[in-house]
């Protein structure tokens, strides 16, 4: 996020619902990185959570392979 005179800002996004999160919601029962925050946990199916998890699992590979997971560059 960006705060005041373009500083960046204390929020992040829910990478499952893309919803704006505070440090402390990450503290949260319900947050599960790449899968679910409190905004959204019980929006998601056990199955979409898994797909989730799933593609959590492929980025945090490619990232220990060096390599770029999604965009253009991953070609």
């Amino acid at each position: 996020s960006v705060g005041h005179g373009l500083k960046e800002g204390p929020h992040e996004l829910c990478f499952a619902c893309r919803r704006p999160l505070m440090p402390e919601d990450k503290n949260r029962a319900e947050y599960e990185h790449g899968v679910s925050c409190h905004q959204c946990a019980g929006e998601t199916s056990e199955a979409d959570k898994e797909r989730f998890r799933e593609r959590q699992k492929q980025i945090g590979l490619a990232k220990v392979r060096g390599e770029i997971h999604v965009g253009p560059a991953a070609g």
